[in-house]
C-alpha cells in the first residue's frame, strides 16, 4: 500500500494538503530543525479540524 504524507506546520497549511487529498497529515516545525516540533495549540486546531478524517502525527523536537 502507498500512501501521501505532507508535512505542514499550520492548519492553514493542513487545509490545503487536505484539499489535495493526502492520507496522513504530519505537523512539524522546520525553523526549529528537522524535526522541530509545533506548538501545541496548532495541534489541538488541525485535530480538531481534520483529525476525524486523516492521520495525524506531530513530532515532539530534535533530542540533544
Amino acid at each position: 500500500m502507498t500512501a501521501m504524507l505532507a508535512s505542514v506546520r499550520s492548519l492553514a497549511e493542513a487545509q490545503i494538503v487536505a484539499a489535495c487529498g493526502v492520507d496522513w497529515i504530519d505537523l512539524k516545525e522546520p525553523m526549529q530543525g528537522a524535526l522541530g516540533a509545533v506548538d501545541p495549540g496548532v495541534i489541538r486546531e488541525v485535530a480538531a479540524a481534520l483529525g476525524d478524517r486523516f492521520r495525524l502525527s506531530a513530532t515532539i523536537g530534535d533530542c540533544w
